[in-house]
């Protein structure tokens, strides 16, 4: 029997990394929990600022990806593309 694929999150992941490419977030990027102090499967992507910590941006508008959206694992893959691709940048 096949495996279904779960194509709304799917579609719905691939249009996120789009918008996002099309703003070209020039900032860094870190994960953070969902709740701190919390074994959650989820975690938070928000930008680096400098002043702030990522708690504090994950509980305001200004994370980039929100709680319950994504896996830790998708997280931490989307965080280092996403830095790297700013290196990347920054070294041409």
């Amino acid at each position: 029997m096949a495996r279904k694929k779960n194509k709304p999150l799917t579609t719905k992941l691939l249009s996120n990394l789009v918008a996002l490419n099309q703003k070209l977030d020039p900032r860094l990027w870190q994960t953070t929990p969902c709740k701190p102090d919390d074994d959650c499967w989820c975690t938070v992507v928000v930008p680096v600022v400098p002043g702030k910590t990522a708690d504090e941006l994950a509980n305001s508008d200004d994370w980039i990806i929100p709680s319950g959206s994504i896996s830790k694992s998708i997280a931490e893959f989307l965080v280092t593309a996403h830095n790297s691709m700013l290196q990347v940048a920054e070294d041409e």
